[in-house]
């Protein structure tokens, strides 16, 4: 062990004590990762902030959003819109409010006919392969077929009514301190 200080011209520029800046053990015992996170959470780093990332945190507000208000009996439409919110690039762009682009999310599901297209095909194949039969898909202004689970109105009544429940929530400028 060296404990001492290099001096150049009269100021002190570099200390060193080798038990400082690598213990090998401590009262008796072997030094062990959980001392080193230990010691640097104690000088700042693990401070100021939650334990749990941003984006995390908003993904785990809006599926659980999704899975407390969404009316989906069979399950298929939660799955797929989950993957929709996590594939669109507006929550990446807006942590602090998620449910803002969640809305705006919906928004275009239900407002756009060749989105909400796109989602019912999405969502018949992910029904048939939960179920293990074939998916039954809707053409465009077509009649639905009698043995299918979703058709585009369903799916369509589903996401205006998930709007209308989370539009009672604080007008959408939920934050993430908030509990669902």
């Amino acid at each position: 062990m060296w404990v001492g200080s290099v001096r150049f011209w009269g100021w002190v520029v570099a200390e060193r004590d080798d038990e400082v800046l690598a213990p090998r053990e401590l009262r008796g015992r072997p030094f062990t990762l959980a001392d080193a996170i230990g010691k640097a959470g104690g000088a700042g780093l693990l401070r100021g902030d939650a334990a749990v990332p941003r984006p995390l945190r908003a993904r785990a507000v809006l599926d659980g959003f999704v899975d407390q208000h969404l009316v989906d009996g069979p399950g298929a439409l939660r799955v797929v819109l989950k993957q929709v919110v996590r594939e669109d690039l507006r929550v990446s762009r807006s942590f602090d409010a998620p449910m803002v682009a969640l809305e705006g999310i919906l928004r275009e599901l239900v407002g756009e006919d060749e989105v909400l297209f796109e989602l019912a095909r999405r969502v018949a194949v992910v029904c048939g392969e939960l179920y293990g039969e074939r998916p039954f898909f809707q053409r465009p202004g077509g009649e639905a077929h009698p043995d299918a689970e979703y058709c585009h109105d369903s799916i369509r009544g589903a996401l205006v009514g998930l709007v209308c429940r989370g539009r009672v929530r604080s007008d959408w400028a939920v934050g993430l301190e908030m509990p669902l």
